[in-house]
């Protein structure tokens, strides 16, 4: 039997390669989002794979966001969204392209455009440029300059697929604003607090039954853990929330692709 963790993290390698093999070959910004678009999809309809224990949702001011593979230069940051109806964002960019494609539950998103010039600091407007509900089988496709809102709409926890052209925690020119129309620019500057997947400790336990390789760290409270073994399918991490978001992302620059968390 292989593990879901397993069997996800193959998909989501494999996904990733064909995202840079259509990246390098530089076509223009819509061509890429679309071609993308179809890779994202095409993994988001492996619904086996994410299923909603793995990934508790955030609370309605602060959206759980799940990293599963990130680039050691920082691009092609790929994570899922995880939400309840209630939440939403504020108007905001991301300064890289941006592709959703729905799993289950409802992301509507609307987007926007700036009409602006730029020249005055701290300030920019925006017109209406479009919206849609992302739902299972859909994809919202968004260019470098594009802003959007996102709210989770319907009755259930919401799951996407989110990827970026470059990781979400080094994006420093992001910005907000208060009003769909524009106005005062703030930087985007709270913890946005990404983590790893979790592993369920009643699914850890039948988990340890399957035959699958794994290596269980201890994580220490800065962070820091052994070096994990080779050969190892997957890696689990067991420690504090905070301390196990450093380790997951030290470990995945190391070229570590398969990790969870153990849910306490």
């Amino acid at each position: 039997m292989t593990a879901i963790w397993v069997e996800r993290a193959r998909a989501v390698a494999d996904a990733m390669a064909r995202v840079r093999d259509a990246e390098s070959w530089h076509p223009p910004e819509p061509e890429l989002l679309d071609t993308v678009g179809k890779i994202l999809l095409r993994l988001a309809a492996r619904t086996d794979l994410f299923p909603a224990g793995h990934f508790p949702p955030g609370t309605a001011l602060d959206g759980g966001m799940y990293r599963l593979s990130e680039d050691p230069d920082l691009r092609f940051a790929l994570y899922v969204s995880s939400e309840m109806p209630g939440f939403k964002s504020k108007v905001h960019d991301h300064t890289t392209w941006a592709v959703i494609a729905g799993i289950q539950g409802c992301e509507h998103n609307d987007i926007y455009a700036r009409t602006d010039d730029g020249s005055k600091a701290g300030w920019g407007t925006l017109q209406p440029d479009g919206g849609m509900d992302v739902t299972a089988g859909k994809v919202c496709r968004l260019g470098h300059r594009a802003f959007h809102a996102i709210a989770i709409t319907g009755t259930g926890q919401a799951i996407h697929l989110h990827l970026y052209g470059r990781s979400l925690e080094h994006l420093p020119e992001r910005v907000y604003c208060e009003s769909p129309s524009g106005g005062a620019l703030r930087p985007i500057t709270s913890d946005l607090a990404i983590t790893a997947p979790m592993i369920p400790a009643d699914e850890f336990a039948i988990f340890k039954r399957s035959g699958v390789s794994f290596e269980v760290l201890k994580v220490a409270a800065d962070g820091s853990t052994a070096k994990p073994r080779s050969g190892a399918d997957t890696v689990i991490l067991d420690g504090a929330e905070g301390p196990c978001r450093i380790a997951a992302l030290r470990l995945m620059h190391a070229g570590v692709r398969n990790l969870s968390i153990l849910a306490s």
